[in-house]
């Protein structure tokens, strides 16, 4: 009964994972697939030690590809207790579930599960056919997704598809495709693997279909690493084939495999996409940036065992080109490098690179030998059917990043190698040994322990990332925030050790602050005690929460930046608030050096305390009068280079061109600071950062002749990048100023069309749209401040 029940949960596995989702969370399908795993995987495992005990005998099958498994988890254990973000490396979130210690535990345990219960022709035969019934109805969503079918609606909007992202599912399919090839083009009438009648015509009928959706997907996506794994697989297919040549005679059944390699040549090498199905765009780090950076990790942050599972993220804001900059994913923090070996070398180190290659590396030619020697058709018949796909899937690592339901699908199949080319198993009777029998009933108390544990904290985990899912949503439906703050605060509640949900936490407190101090006006003339003393709770509640993010995540820059510009909002309440706002974006610049956003934040902290300072210059006594002077032009200073170390890391970064020109206003030097940026014009008529940058400062100057500069500049600004939205924001400032309203609409209705979701935009053609104008123009436009913001790597709407 017990083993009957171990296979049963391997088969609803293998079933539930390539279609799993929850739309609860904001991630629906990583959380969901995770928790699968996890809880299949050990109650199997459980229901197998309950077997061996009820027999009173250990059985398990022998051989050294059971070493290779219990490396890579001993090495992603080390990795994890060794990592820079502790929660992402050991359970994982924002999408890096699949790569967490959590998670390659429970790999691990699959393959040992797969290999020794699994290793009989019948639970192969319902293992693959399981998979293939799966596989086909989530390739079907997938296509009917793509035709504009939705079929699995979420909370953000239809999902795409169970697998992951466009290129992750056409990975998928590939992988599933030469595996029903292989199965189609071995099967006999008197073999194991396939079923006879009904069942049998179904899985003949699937692996057609798998190939033409997995023909077509590749057709759609025209992603070249798709098309190279379905290729290595066909083509390892054909190798077996040759090898094996006399066990196959006269056959028909090579048509489907060979259609396929010839169909798919000319439109990797020669011919065009020729579908047009608009698929969202993948983007990932180009392959010398992404070893750039595993170089740089290896040489200064980890070279035995990398900065940790899922830490990609960190290692590339601390060493991303700076070419990067320049393009529209400047602001984009990338988890996971151009290909899963380069993540692998990043996050797991040298160590761990050379056992994930081992493991790949060795079960390929294990299995290969197996066919190759193999005498008897049942001994060499399932690494026959399992390798090619085992194979494409090992090619798409140095092609392609991964996720669960790849690694899940890797794992499987090398279990089943194992399975069939480990015979032998040991055995040893518990009724000979006490101390083995007592042992396995320990660990069969020790797995049930761990199930229910597991049971309770995975609900707690789904409970919390339902929750702050809903104040997402709220936030951005323009919920009350009193409501965002209830449900973050439950989030992290339920989950006290994920740095994202303190974060925003702290995030919804300061928005409560500030919308609480407008309604006091300021602290002093708060009223009562009680108004009083409510300030002071939101003040103290936002910096516990801040501080408890930076305590849970000290390597993420989001958790520094979000604490220094908190900070900064409190330099009027709190006397050192200053001081911590700038050690804590210092802190923020070390980890993201190439961000211009962390140093415009830094320089904005200068600017604040400078103005903070500024009432002190006008004091009776003059010494204290010639002190406070001395440190508003320190401070001004200061300011000025975070502004200028912004600009140059990027030249067109809106917000520090605009404050730089508020500092040099408040020094004095705008004639100054004009007569330079025209000699920079003059020498560089093509760079739109110089054209904006002239335009603000002919702005802030306000000379007879500067409106007319002004508005040459942004034009010319527009010209060279017609969809800079800072540059039309401020040409239609320009029109205002002229009262040619007409035109102010054209400008702002184009940044609409841009940004159609910044309600600052249309609140601006709203106004504008009445006839009503301003003399004076608005700040840059920037994120609209939230209570809430989606964790890096983390899709809202799939």
């Amino acid at each position: 009964m017990f083993l009957r029940l171990a296979r049963a949960f391997l088969y609803a596995l293998i079933a539930l994972v390539p279609l799993a989702y929850l739309p609860l969370s904001l991630d629906p399908l990583e959380v969901s697939k995770q928790t699968l795993l996890v809880l299949l995987t050990f109650a199997s495992a459980l229901c197998w030690i309950g077997a061996m005990v009820s027999a009173r005998a250990v059985s398990v099958r022998r051989g050294w590809l059971n070493l290779l498994p219990l490396l890579i988890l001993v090495s992603a254990l080390i990795s994890a207790s060794l990592s820079l973000g502790p929660y992402l490396s050991w359970i994982g979130t924002a999408t890096q579930e699949y790569t967490s210690a959590l998670s390659i535990a429970a790999y691990v345990t699959l393959f040992y599960l797969v290999a020794n219960l699994m290793n009989v022709p019948s639970a192969q035969r319902t293992a693959l056919f399981t998979l293939l019934v799966s596989a086909s109805l989530a390739g079907a969503f997938g296509v009917a997704a793509s035709l504009g079918v939705p079929v699995l609606p979420s909370a953000d909007g239809p999902l795409g598809n169970t697998v992951g992202t466009a290129n992750a599912f056409g990975t998928f399919l590939a992988a599933m495709a030469v595996l029903g090839n292989a199965l189609f083009l071995v099967h006999r009438e008197e073999d194991a693997l396939m079923y006879r009648g009904t069942r049998g015509t179904l899985q003949h009928v699937l692996v057609i279909w798998l190939s033409a959706a997995a023909f077509a997907t590749a057709l759609a996506l025209d992603f070249t690493p798709v098309w190279l794994t379905l290729l290595a697989g066909l083509l390892a297919l054909f190798v077996f084939a040759l090898v094996r040549a006399g066990d196959f005679g006269p056959t028909n059944r090579f048509i489907l495999p060979f259609a396929l390699i010839v169909a798919s040549l000319p439109f990797l090498f020669w011919v065009d996409r020729p579908i047009p199905i608009r698929i969202p765009t993948e983007v990932t780090p180009s392959f010398p940036a992404s070893w750039d950076i595993a170089k740089e990790t290896v040489k200064a942050d980890g070279a035995l065992f990398g900065s940790g599972p899922g830490t990609f993220v960190y290692q590339y804001a601390k060493y991303r080109p700076l070419d990067v900059n320049r393009t529209a994913f400047w602001d984009t923090r990338f988890d996971r490098a151009s290909s899963s070996a380069l993540t692998v070398l990043v996050t797991f180190g040298l160590v761990g690179a050379l056992v994930w290659a081992l493991f790949l590396s060795i079960t390929v030619t294990r299995g290969a030998l197996e066919v190759v020697r193999g005498r008897e058709r049942h001994a060499w018949l399932p690494a026959f059917v399992v390798i090619p796909p085992f194979f494409a899937l090992a090619v798409s690592g140095f092609l392609y990043s991964a996720n669960l339901t790849l690694l899940f699908l890797v794992f499987l199949l090398s279990g089943l190698v194992a399975g069939a080319v480990m015979k032998r198993p040991a055995m040893r009777s518990l009724r000979e040994s006490p101390r083995l029998s007592l042992a396995f009933s320990l660990l069969a108390i020790f797995a049930g322990t761990v199930i229910v544990t597991g049971v309770f904290v995975a609900s707690l985990r789904y409970a919390a990332e339902a929750a702050f899912a809903k104040a997402v949503r709220l936030d951005r439906a323009g919920g009350d925030l009193k409501d965002v703050v209830a449900s973050l605060d439950r989030a992290a509640s339920l989950n006290r050790a994920n740095d994202v949900y303190y974060r925003n936490l702290s995030q919804a407190f300061l928005l409560m602050l500030a919308s609480a101090l407008k309604e006091a006006s300021a602290l002093a003339q708060a009223g009562s005690e009680d108004q009083r003393g409510y300030l002071q709770a939101l003040t103290g509640a936002a910096v516990n929460a801040s501080a408890r993010a930076t305590e849970l995540g000290p390597e993420n820059v989001l958790n520094w930046a979000a604490r220094g510009a908190l900070y900064r909002e409190l330099v009027p309440l709190i006397g050192n608030a200053g001081e911590f706002s700038t050690k804590a974006l210092q802190r923020a610049i070390e980890l993201d050096p190439r961000d211009p956003k962390v140093r415009t934040e830094l320089g904005r902290t200068y600017l604040t305390l400078a103005e903070n300072n500024r009432a002190l210059t006008a004091a009776e006594d003059k010494a204290v009068a010639r002190e406070a002077q001395a440190k508003v032009e320190s401070l001004l200073k200061q300011a000025e280079e975070q502004f200028l170390a912004a600009s140059a890391l990027k030249e067109d970064y809106a917000p520090a061109q605009y404050q730089l020109a508020l500092v040099l206003e408040r020094q004095g030097r705008l004639p100054e600071a004009v007569a330079k940026m025209e000699t920079v014009a003059k020498q560089n008529p093509l760079d739109v950062g110089v054209a904006f940058q002239l335009g603000l400062l002919y702005m802030r100057r306000g000379d007879t002749l500067d409106v007319d500069r002004a508005q040459a500049a942004f034009s010319q600004a527009v010209a060279l990048s017609p969809s800079y939205s800072n540059a039309r924001w401020f040409l239609a400032s320009i029109h205002e100023q002229k009262k040619e309203i007409d035109k102010a609409i054209e400008q702002v209705a184009k940044v609409l069309e841009y940004d159609p979701g910044n309600e600052l935009v249309k609140a601006r053609l709203e106004r504008l749209r009445a006839g009503k104008a301003l003399s004076t123009p608005p700040p840059p436009l920037e994120e609209t401040p939230t209570a809430t913001s989606v964790p890096e790597g983390q899709p809202v709407a799939p």
